[in-house]
């Protein structure tokens, strides 16, 4: 197997070095480095769904700094994939094995890695495996993984006793050392006067293998929201109407304004989401300005020639201008509680909430992530 080709690169003092490698498809190429700068993540534009127009924001800030759950800042992050990171409400309920402080592997790596450093030739489910062959993602990511266990400075006795810990005992899951502190610090997020400073930086790697994990990046999410933040294990059972899992596919206005530039898919995406919309003045008995509704029938405005929403509790169609743009707040979600309880809104099952939050994962996401760059 040939050995990889790095170009040096000219790279601003408040970055790390960025990798060689995309982070999602661990292919080479022209890239975007994420500008938070104890990071150096780089990735391929399409392969977070971006075009080249992504140079032109001043700030960007990859999905590996926020919780793949409830997309909150992260506070421990996977060393395999941009999919695996989670804050601390949420790595209680997840499968990640912690390797060195708040660094290790989400579910999904942990069984490709635990592959590679067994040198097995097929996954749990039987299926065979060629980690020599660079036509397959495994093989990159295996190349890709000898470059992190170097650069942590970790072997593989360290990676194997952690994953076997794991299985023997949780309270290992979360254990970190004194110099946690320390590396949060390292980990704040870049803010800059300077457009040249906090603009993407664009380079191209010398060897440019063709992209072949087009397919990857959504089916790796899927198993992450499985298996981590969305572990369903009773499809049938009723979910809980709570902040976290309403904030999985609840839609703001701007996010819902992009959507609707896929009239194809936008219908299927906003159904079943939840908006926040102003209370009618005229309804003494609602307590909040603002209440929590869900989607339920998308139709074609001809005025405008645009889309106006059939929402729950609520008579009338409302355009996308009347949903609001702002996070809603816990006396609302409260209020939805007691609609539901109270049959003004269907339940919601396990496996509906799956599937629709996996749906809008992607673009919940991506949407986050925007608005902080803008942000800063």
């Amino acid at each position: 197997m040939s050995k990889r080709v790095k170009k040096k690169t000219t790279i601003h003092k408040h970055h790390q070095e960025p990798e060689d490698w995309c982070f999602e498809c661990k292919d080479g190429g022209k890239v975007v480095v994420c500008d938070q700068g104890s990071c150096g993540k780089v990735y391929h534009p399409h392969c977070i769904d971006q075009d080249e127009s992504l140079s032109e924001v001043k700030t960007w800030v990859c999905g590996w700094h926020y919780c793949i759950t409830c997309r909150d800042f992260a506070k421990y992050y996977c060393l395999g994939c941009p999919n695996g990171s989670l804050c601390y409400n949420c790595i209680d309920s997840s499968k990640f094995t912690v390797i060195k402080r708040k660094k290790g592997l989400c579910s999904v790596c942990s069984e490709l890695v635990l592959i590679i450093e067994q040198n097995l030739e097929q996954d749990s489910e039987g299926n065979k495996l060629t980690l020599n062959d660079r036509e397959t993602y495994e093989c990159l990511f295996k190349e890709y993984w000898e470059i992190v266990k170097d650069k942590e400075k970790l072997t593989s006795n360290d990676v194997l006793a952690a994953l076997d810990n794991s299985k023997e005992d949780k309270s290992f899951l979360f254990q970190s050392d004194s110099s946690e502190d320390e590396e949060e610090k390292d980990e704040e997020f870049v803010s800059s006067d300077s457009d040249e400073d906090r603009t993407p930086k664009r380079r191209t790697i010398r060897r440019k293998r063709p992209n072949r994990h087009e397919s990857k990046p959504s089916s790796s999410r899927r198993k992450s929201l499985l298996k981590k933040g969305l572990l369903f294990k009773k499809p049938n059972y009723f979910a809980s109407i709570n902040a976290k899992n309403i904030n999985l596919v609840y839609l703001k206005q701007s996010l819902v304004q992009e959507l609707s530039k896929q009239p194809e898919s936008f219908t299927n995406k906003v159904v079943g989401a939840f908006v926040r919309v102003k209370v009618d003045a005229k309804d003494s008995k609602q307590r909040n300005s603002y209440h929590l509704v869900k989607v339920v029938g998308v139709l074609n405005d001809e005025k405008s020639n645009g889309f106006l929403f059939q929402v729950s509790s609520t008579a009338n169609a409302i355009p996308i201008s009347k949903i609001s743009d702002a996070d809603f707040i816990e006396e609302e979600c409260v209020d939805l509680q007691q609609k539901v309880k109270s049959g003004l809104i269907p339940r919601l099952t396990v496996a509906e909430l799956q599937e629709k939050a996996i749906l809008l994962h992607e673009d919940i996401t991506k949407h986050v992530c925007i608005i902080y760059s803008y942000a800063s």
